[in-house]
């Protein structure tokens, strides 16, 4: 609450942009949002999300933590990397993207991991070409959160050949 007295505090002035499957956009406490891509499948996880960063200060519900910022959303389609890249387009240096995906490390082809079993999921940068468009992104002074993935995997693990060790490969994303 204190940072909402200060400049900038309450997220004026700043885009975020949520990549999530599912969300719905006219939820009573999220203010306007903008809508890059649909990919709807699960309406709670991303609303949840963008709930608590930018849900509306109107003394109901809950008060987002950058409730002064502008919100959207963006899903997966055509694939991970594209998407990140397209959502892009829409910001600047400063603004924001949030990558709540995650992908089984041993599925090639597949973008997401299945939510009854979420063994070996990891960071979604563990593909080539989606780290390659994170490091892009954030060439370009955007802000790019990226989930860790819900695995239970150990990243330092060998077998993930150094792609999560920043001292060898960094996209630049937190």
């Amino acid at each position: 609450m204190y940072a909402w007295t200060k400049a900038g505090g309450n997220g004026q002035g700043v885009k975020i942009i949520d990549m999530e499957n599912g969300f719905n956009s006219n939820h009573e406490d999220l203010p306007s949002t903008f809508i890059l891509r649909a990919d709807t499948n699960d309406s709670d996880h991303g609303t949840a999300v963008m709930s608590i960063l930018g849900a509306k200060n109107d003394n109901k519900g809950i008060t987002g933590i950058a409730h002064g910022a502008q919100l959207g959303f963006h899903g997966w389609s055509p694939n991970i990397a594209q998407a990140i890249v397209n959502a892009s387009n829409y910001l600047a240096a400063g603004d924001i993207i949030i990558l709540e995906a995650q992908i089984n490390r041993n599925i090639n082809n597949g973008d997401t991991c299945s939510s009854q079993n979420q063994d070996e999921c990891v960071p979604v940068e563990w593909r080539q070409s989606v780290f390659d468009a994170i490091l892009s992104v954030t060439n370009q002074g955007i802000i790019v959160i990226e989930a860790a993935g819900n695995g239970n995997e150990n990243l330092d693990n060998p077998i993930y050949q150094n792609r999560f060790n920043r001292n060898i490969r960094d996209s630049g994303a937190f």
